[in-house]
């Protein structure tokens, strides 16, 4: 079983609408995802799945369980609240650490309950290697350690609009 790139562990679901957990696995496989003391189901159908997670209750840490025949997956800290979407070009690739008083902000309490998912820039393949070569993507912690390569747009956002 394979669960699509941009769940993983630290990850916020969108509080008071529908999250759906997708993934791939073998055709007809039962999936299952216990979450908030409920169970979740699902069969896959042409070697994908969908589970629908509802009616979730604010806050966290959270652990998530996905099961299937041939394996379990265990996720920790998720979180459900306010998920921002923060997309664009060259203006959400400047980063906190760049900008003016980006140490303050790095290192500022207004750092608390922010998780982010930073999606790698388009890569590309040439006789079979790829270039650049990025880390898998995953859900982080903003922390005075990983939020200076957050991007300094969507961190001004969130500060100023939530």
């Amino acid at each position: 079983m394979i669960v699509d790139i941009v769940y993983s562990d630290n990850m916020v679901l969108q509080r008071n609408t529908h999250n759906y957990i997708t993934g791939q696995c073998l055709d007809n496989e039962d999936v299952s995802i216990y979450f908030q003391g409920t169970r979740y189901r699902s069969q896959s159908k042409n070697n994908t799945w969908e589970i629908c997670l509802d009616h979730l209750k604010e806050g966290g840490p959270y652990q998530l369980l996905i099961e299937s025949h041939e394996c379990q997956i265990i996720w920790e800290h998720i979180y459900v609240g306010d998920v921002f979407l923060a997309a664009g070009q060259s203006n959400m690739e400047y980063r906190l650490k760049d900008s003016y008083l980006g140490d303050e902000y790095i290192h500022s309490q207004e750092l608390n309950n922010i998780y982010f998912f930073q999606v790698p820039r388009v890569e590309y393949r040439e006789k079979g290697q790829s270039y650049p070569r990025f880390e898998k993507p995953h859900w982080k912690e903003a922390n005075p350690t990983t939020s200076g390569n957050l991007s300094a747009v969507a961190y001004h956002l969130r500060i100023h609009f939530y």
